[in-house]
């Protein structure tokens, strides 16, 4: 019921404490079934060039709940794992080596971004990705913005500048505050909002009446969600419950929840997620089989909205509904630096494979100096590494220019690759291992020097898709010809016809370093 004090029934056992806790990590989730797996595909099919998914064209609307849904599929279940979603959202990358939804964040920040937008970048976004929301700048294009000033204060009323008739952005802004502001409360004042906002049947309404009955589904969710962000309220506190007795008692035959008198996936998918997080399970297989009935032959899912124009919002939030893994509080951010000697932003980085460790080392190669991973400029991550000791440096990758034209019957599948190699012994020669993630192995390497093509393969070691290179200060594969201790190398494996080879293709010249 409406009006019962938040401080007089939060105090429970620590026992309780734990139980709830054993509660949200114990609910099951779908993380990896083929359900999710078809939605995620779908939905991976509709991000646009800027790297979000704003397909109904309201900026800050879709790509929030696209990348918690990409972060959710991306689970192995149990607890959440915040690196593996951030490599999860950093590899989504448009036609394979664009922008990721990271980009696409940065470029609405810079418009600059609303208080509305950065509470649901900080719930959706920066704190289960693990990124650092007062430093958000993932393109680094020096257009850094601080969510969390953003967002302000709540204010003496708890509604952070917003009028009840968005109560949901109530909701969502104290819920971004609890995960901010080191406290791990939602602002009494909010809390206080909430409560007085709560209907007699349980439910929560989109516009905070509290009169009547019959709420909306979407906000009562959110609101029960909103309030088991603060730690001194649990499962046990009069108003949790009775929202979430207003869920269960709210599920149709169906199995679904309705939104405007229809079943909607979108409310359906809130509902599991709130009842999943409260460790409420009894209703949680009915909902999911509703969700999974409404799936199309492409994986998207069906709404009632759909007649308004396809977007990916059922989809994105009916994935989030059935993985329903708890978000904790992250207890330590990434910056997603912008000042690595390599040159490749970590937002780049984290997208390689294996969760952001191209080089399959244990450590990310965003954390690595001698490490560089970033996509080529045909698709496929490549990876670049040097001895433990050295590091790389202005590393980029780039399309095999159309002149001078390639060597006749060679073909760079993956493009070129341009890097430094810092910190040689002056005349030494050090070795690099280039790996290229995905693809055809390939048996050929050339480089481009002083504007003509050299064969390279003689210093190229091929073992499947990993390709070593030898390379040395002042010598062969190395166009910096004045600097001592750098290497630089431009260069990429190639395919040649076989009715190039065998043999050196014509256009290629000789280059003394080269068998010096």
């Amino acid at each position: 019921m409406a009006g019962i004090s938040r401080r007089a029934v939060s105090f429970v056992a620590l026992a309780s404490l734990f139980a709830t806790f054993a509660l949200l990590i114990g609910t099951p989730t779908l993380g990896a079934s083929a359900t999710v797996n078809q939605a995620l595909a779908w939905l991976r099919t509709q991000q646009e060039a800027d790297g979000g998914f704003e397909v109904a064209n309201f900026p800050g609307f879709e790509t929030s709940d696209a990348t918690f849904a990409i972060a959710s599929a991306a689970q192995p279940g149990g607890s959440w794992d915040a690196d593996a979603a951030l490599a999860a959202v950093a590899a989504t990358r448009f036609g394979g080596s664009g922008n990721s939804p990271l980009e696409a964040f940065d470029d609405l920040a810079d418009t600059p971004i609303t208080k509305g937008q950065a509470a649901k970048a900080i719930v959706l976004v920066t704190n289960p990705l693990g990124i650092d929301a007062t430093s958000f700048d993932p393109k680094c294009d020096g257009g850094t913005t601080n969510l969390v000033t953003v967002l302000g204060a709540p204010g003496v009323d708890g509604r952070f500048g917003f009028s009840l008739f968005a109560f949901n952005s109530i909701l969502t802004a104290g819920r971004a505050y609890a995960l901010t502001a080191g406290t791990g409360d939602v602002p009494d004042a909010t809390i206080t909002q909430i409560d007085a906002s709560q209907k007699s049947d349980g439910s929560w309404s989109f516009d905070g009446d509290a009169t009547g009955s019959g709420g909306d589904i979407d906000t009562t969710a959110t609101a029960i969600l909103t309030l088991l962000e603060d730690d001194d309220i649990t499962t046990s506190d009069a108003y949790v419950e009775l929202g979430l007795d207003y869920l269960e008692s709210a599920q149709q035959g169906t199995g679904a929840w309705q939104s405007f008198g229809a079943d909607d996936p979108n409310s359906t998918a809130l509902a599991l997620l709130a009842l999943g997080v409260a460790g409420r399970l009894t209703f949680l297989p009915a909902g999911d089989a509703f969700l999974a009935a409404q799936q199309q032959p492409d994986g998207r899912f069906a709404s009632p909205n759909d007649g308004f124009g396809i977007n990916t919002f059922a989809t994105s939030q009916a994935i989030q509904g059935l993985v329903r893994v708890e978000v904790p509080r992250a207890t330590s951010v990434s910056p997603l630096t912008c000042t690595d000697a390599d040159g490749v932003t970590d937002a780049v980085e984290w997208g390689a494979p294996n969760g952001g460790d191209g080089n399959d080392d244990g450590s990310p190669d965003a954390e690595q100096a001698n490490v560089a991973s970033l996509p080529g400029a045909s698709g496929g991550y490549l990876t670049l590494e040097v001895p433990s000791g050295g590091s790389l440096g202005s590393v980029t990758a780039s399309a095999a220019p159309g002149s001078p034209a390639p060597p006749t019957g060679a073909t760079f599948p993956r493009g070129l690759v341009t890097f430094l190699v810092l910190g040689v012994t002056p005349g030494g020669t050090v070795q690099v291992e280039l790996t290229l993630h995905g693809g055809p192995a390939l048996t050929r390497y050339f480089k481009l020097h002083d504007g003509a093509w050299q064969d390279f393969t003689d210093h190229a070691a091929f073992a499947g898709n990993v390709i070593t290179l030898t390379l040395t200060d002042h010598g062969p594969g190395d166009d910096d010809d004045t600097t001592n201790g750098v290497i630089l190398d431009p260069s990429g494996p190639a395919v040649v016809s076989p009715a190039a080879a065998p043999g050196v293709p014509t256009a290629v010249i000789a280059d003394p370093r080269l068998t010096g």
